[in-house]
C-alpha cells in the first residue's frame, strides 16, 4: 500500500507547534533556563536591602523560562520552514509505501527504507499520520493525501499493524 502527497511548509510548521511539549530536550530546555533564571534572580534580588519572597522569584524565573522557551522555539520553527527547501527533499511530493522490510519513502531528493525495528513511532491525530524515525524527526503524511476518511484509516490501520507486527518480532 501506498500513498503520495506534497508536503508544503505549513506542514513544517504543524509539525513543529505539534511537537514542541512532547519533546524531552525541550522540557531539558526549559528545566535548564529555569533553574539559570533561579539563580539569576537570587543573586540580583540578594541585597540585604530588598525583602523579597522566594515565590516572586520563583514567578519571575517561570515568566523569563516561558519567554526564552516561546522565542526560542519560534525561532527553531522558522529556522526549519526556511530551511525546507524542494531541494533538499523536505517540502514537494513524497511517496511512502508500507512494505515488508519497512517503510519506503521516496522523493526528488532521494529514496529511502527504514526498517520497522528501527522506528521510534507511528501516531495520527485529526490532521496526518507521523512516523517518527529518529528522535526529533518525522516523516509527515497529510490526511488531504487521501481520496477518503476511510482511505486514511485503511492505511493507518495497516501501517500500525505491519509496525506493531514487526516490533513484536524483533523484541522477542
Amino acid at each position: 500500500m501506498q500513498v503520495t502527497t506534497t508536503i508544503n511548509r505549513m506542514d513544517i510548521v504543524w509539525l513543529n507547534v505539534s511537537q514542541t511539549f512532547r519533546m524531552r530536550s525541550n522540557w531539558y530546555f526549559f528545566a535548564f533556563f529555569f533553574a539559570v533564571c533561579i539563580f539569576a534572580l537570587w543573586d540580583v534580588v540578594s541585597d540585604p536591602d530588598l525583602t523579597v519572597s522566594w515565590w516572586i522569584i520563583v514567578i519571575l524565573a517561570l515568566v523569563l523560562a516561558s519567554v526564552a522557551f516561546l522565542f526560542f522555539g519560534v525561532f527553531c520553527t522558522l529556522w526549519n520552514v526556511f530551511s525546507a527547501t524542494a531541494k533538499s527533499g523536505l517540502i514537494g511530493e513524497h511517496v511512502y509505501a508500507i512494505e515488508d522490510e519497512g517503510i519506503r519513502a521516496k522523493s526528488h531528493a532521494g529514496e529511502s527504507i527504514r526498517n520497522w525495528d528501527s522506528l521510534e513511532s507511528v501516531s495520527a491525530n485529526k490532521r496526518a499520520i507521523l512516523i517518527q524515525i529518529v528522535p526529533g524527526m518525522f516523516y509527515i503524511i497529510p490526511r488531504r493525501a487521501f481520496k477518503s476518511s476511510s482511505d486514511f484509516e485503511n492505511f493507518y490501520a495497516q501501517l500500525t499493524e505491519t509496525y506493531e507486527r514487526h516490533s513484536a518480532q524483533s523484541r522477542e
